[in-house]
């Protein structure tokens, strides 16, 4: 009970700082302390004023707290709803203000002074560090005149309190309302320092990421890519500058590994654009009807000569007649990955099992499961982050950027899922995702 009112009371509080000061996405710190200021100067004027009328102060005081009043709620208006801020006129209605309030409030004996301390603190706390002297000065100068006009002018200008009485309960009503203000300010600052804070810590950690993911793609592409064109242009000069004296045979052979390298360079590029385009949200999601066993049997016919020649034995079970509402092209690539990915990292003579499940009346389970090596945790782990931890050879030396199984996940994801993994390191792997059948 008490957690779930205190979660009450913290969202409570929440929203009403969002709307009072501004959403931190839309108003700046600085602003959002502007109009807090704005809030706590107009809360405490309204108190003094209440303060005053029923204690039966001059008239001339109460007058000027009124004024001061309305200046604040013209200048929240202003800053919250229309976003026009002038941080050096805050400051010098306010000091005026208090410097009218000196006079009407037995000067140096009275409770301005506190409020024109507090205040000049206060201004110097939420103004830039290049209007500081200035303040300094302006508050200095100020505050200097105000005592000399009274030691010179006293009885011509300052009003004092009825009785002693009223004096102290003004004193005490000063420091209570500064110590007031002081806290409220104090808190919201801490606020607000917490959560830009905490924007700056999650933007460091992105910023992180993407200067990993930088730093892993220049790899990809100055490492596995230019390998696979190394190899490509080594072979093709074995033949073209040595054709004469190579028997057929041989010839065939690196005819067989340039193109090999040809096949797995043009795949690792496409997925490097994939993901690119991905990231940069210009691949278009466009989802139809299509029957799941006919796309499954038209992508395991593509690659079954990998398979062949790992002699690696693909079983299916697929129900007839399951129609999904996916994108093609994404779930083709999802689907071509995940039985390129169990051929790569399953030993000869193996197998990989691929299946249909429908788990109720609107969600399909497409599964990929295989024979293979299996992962340990920290793999797992970062399957889906790319980085050098995930990246490993296949059984036979197979080339592997964890690109692929990466693009995967973003194309699961845009259809509302998740790719979900079970293995074990020596047991094998099992890769799965839903769909939403076709209505």
């Amino acid at each position: 009970m008490n957690k779930n009112f205190t979660y009450k009371y913290s969202k409570f509080i929440s929203k009403s700082l969002k709307f009072f000061l501004g959403y931190y996405k839309e108003f700046s710190l600085e602003k959002r302390i502007y109009n807090g200021s704005s809030v706590i100067l107009f809360l405490s004027c309204l108190i003094t004023l209440i303060f005053n009328i029923s204690n039966k102060f001059p008239p001339q005081g109460i007058i000027t707290v009124g004024i001061l009043m309305i200046i604040y709620l013209i200048l929240y208006v202003l800053g919250r709803f229309k976003k026009i801020y002038n941080a050096l006129i805050f400051y010098l209605i306010s000091i005026i203000g208090i410097s009218f309030l000196w006079f009407f409030n037995e000067g140096l004996n009275g409770s301005i002074p506190v409020l024109f301390i507090m205040c000049s603190i206060f201004f110097i706390a939420v103004s830039r560090t290049r209007f500081h002297l200035f303040i300094l000065i302006i508050t200095l100068g100020i505050f200097a005149c105000l005592f000399i006009l009274e030691n010179i002018y006293y009885d011509e200008l300052i009003l004092e309190y009825q009785n002693d009485e009223l004096r102290r309960s003004d004193m005490i009503f000063a420091y209570i309302l500064s110590i007031i203000v002081a806290v409220l300010f104090i808190n919201g600052f801490k606020r607000n320092y917490n959560r830009e804070n905490k924007i700056i810590k999650k933007q460091r950690k992105e910023l992180e990421e993407i200067n990993a993911v930088k730093d892993r793609l220049f790899s990809i592409i100055g490492h596995d890519l230019r390998n696979q064109f190394n190899s490509i242009l080594g072979f093709s000069d074995l033949i073209l500058n040595e054709s004469i004296k190579l028997n057929s045979n041989k010839i065939q052979n690196y005819a067989e590994q340039a193109h090999k390298s040809s096949e797995t360079a043009y795949k690792l590029l496409n997925d490097l654009l994939d993901w690119a385009r991905l990231h940069e949200g210009t691949i278009p999601f466009t989802p139809e009807d299509i029957e799941l066993s006919l796309l499954i049997n038209e992508e395991i016919f593509a690659i079954r000569y990998i398979s062949n020649i790992k002699k690696i034995k693909i079983d299916l079970n697929l129900a007839e007649d399951v129609f999904v509402f996916a994108d093609k092209n994404m779930l083709k690539t999802i689907i071509r990955n995940l039985i390129s990915n169990s051929i790569k990292f399953t030993p000869s003579g193996g197998s990989i099992f691929l299946s249909v499940n429908e788990i109720d009346s609107d969600i399909v389970e497409i599964s990929v499961e295989d024979t293979g090596i299996g992962m340990d945790e920290d793999i797992i782990k970062n399957l889906f982050i790319l980085n050098s931890k995930s990246k490993r050879p296949g059984t036979e030396g197979e080339a592997s950027t964890g690109l692929g199984l990466l693009l995967c996940n973003g194309f699961v994801e845009k259809h509302e899922s998740k790719i979900a993994v079970e293995s074990e390191s020596g047991k094998g792997s099992k890769f799965s995702f839903t769909v939403k059948k076709s209505k």
